[in-house]
């Protein structure tokens, strides 16, 4: 995930923080990686039938062979800071960039990570950015001087996911070694370890007053965790496949996830109710999220499109195409016009929202 600059206040931050969804990459023992989003010009209807999945390697996040586009210099991460002015970019190697998000300039490298950036995601108030690798470790950088400041040991296995809580009080942390990790963020210790999911754990999703943590995993469930106590509050089941993503609404009362099923779901936080899925994507889901506005629902998938539809009709609205491998992450700008996606071709594109144009394109790894 990527980073910041100023300090935005937790209430605009919880709005801002449900623009995006932090899109994880995992590396694949056999060369066989991601996926990608942006497809079909074609609509789907509800009645369609979402792909069967397949039994996969540990770390494998592609479905269909045909997909398979591993490449050693592909995107993980790409995200703006709260205030819209950085991006913050993962790679394949562990390398992350600063960017101007004006211009697409890089600002500074940091380098630190041994394998793969998966989330590079800023702290509320811009000044940090948190990165989980596949080199098991969960390192925060300083913004300002692009310096690294800490870098923790915690998990045994590939971390996912990594991210702040609305205040900055807590960052979270998921890993293949299928646990979760909740920190304090001052002392950079850990406060919980949620055990429960029986496989990786992909992405985690604070609530907006803090009070909950909402967690997909490979054994296919979305469990809503509470903070203090640790323990399991709701499982969410109905996906066929691994869960990639998961994001709340700006109230709570709404989840959205994205799987290997090759579908996004939205569910009712309260009750555990399925209340829409959303269908067209001709293999695995890795990131979904809402839009600013809530009234649609944007997801990436293994076969290099990004899709977006209306969230309460599931009805397929527009979709974005240009991507040459697996979209690897895909984050809405902090004004809600903008749409950053990055990918196995090696690319970070930003995009019009309003009508799916592709506004510019820039490759991280220039030959």
């Amino acid at each position: 995930m990527n980073i910041g600059g100023n300090y935005l206040k937790p209430t605009e931050f919880v709005k801002m923080k449900n623009l995006y969804c932090k899109t994880v990459l995992f590396e694949l023992p056999f060369l066989v990686l991601l996926l990608e989003l942006c497809c079909c010009s074609n609509p789907h209807s509800n009645s369609e039938k979402a792909i069967l999945p397949e039994l996969t390697a540990a770390h494998d996040t592609s479905e269909n062979p045909a997909f398979n586009l591993w490449t050693a210099h592909g995107v993980y991460a790409a995200f703006y800071s709260p205030d819209g002015k950085h991006i913050a970019v993962g790679g394949a190697d562990g390398l992350i960039e600063l960017w101007n998000a004006d211009t697409f300039e890089t600002i500074c490298q940091m380098h630190g990570h041994t394998r793969s950036a998966n989330t590079t995601l800023f702290s509320p108030d811009g000044k940090y950015i948190i990165s989980g690798s596949g080199d098991s470790t969960v390192r925060i950088w300083e913004v300002q001087n692009c310096r690294l400041t800490a870098t923790l040991h915690q998990h045994y296995n590939e971390t996912y996911t990594t991210l702040y809580s609305n205040s900055g009080k807590y960052f979270a942390s998921t890993s293949a070694d299928s646990t979760v990790i909740i920190w304090d963020a001052q002392t950079k210790q850990p406060v919980k370890q949620l055990r429960g999911h029986t496989g990786a754990v992909y992405f985690a999703w604070f609530s907006g007053n803090e009070q909950n943590i909402v967690t997909g995993a490979r054994d296919g469930q979305v469990i809503l965790w509470n903070v203090e106590t640790g323990k399991p509050v709701r499982t969410f089941s109905g996906h066929a496949g691994a869960v990639y993503c998961v994001v709340m609404s700006a109230n709570d009362s709404l989840i959205v996830s994205g799987s290997g099923d090759g579908t996004a779901k939205l569910w009712e936080t309260k009750s555990g109710k399925n209340l829409q899925t959303y269908y067209g994507a001709k293999d695995k889901i890795l990131v979904a999220m809402f839009s600013s506005d809530e009234k649609s629902v944007i997801a990436s998938s293994g076969d290099t499109f990004i899709r977006q539809w209306d969230a309460k009709t599931g009805v397929l609205q527009q979709v974005f195409s240009g991507h040459k491998g697996i979209v690897c992450t895909i984050h809405n700008s902090p004004d809600g016009k903008r749409l950053l996606s990055g990918g196995m071709d090696g690319t970070v594109k930003e995009w019009n929202l309003e009508n799916a144009k592709l506004l510019r394109s820039k490759t991280l790894y220039q030959k």
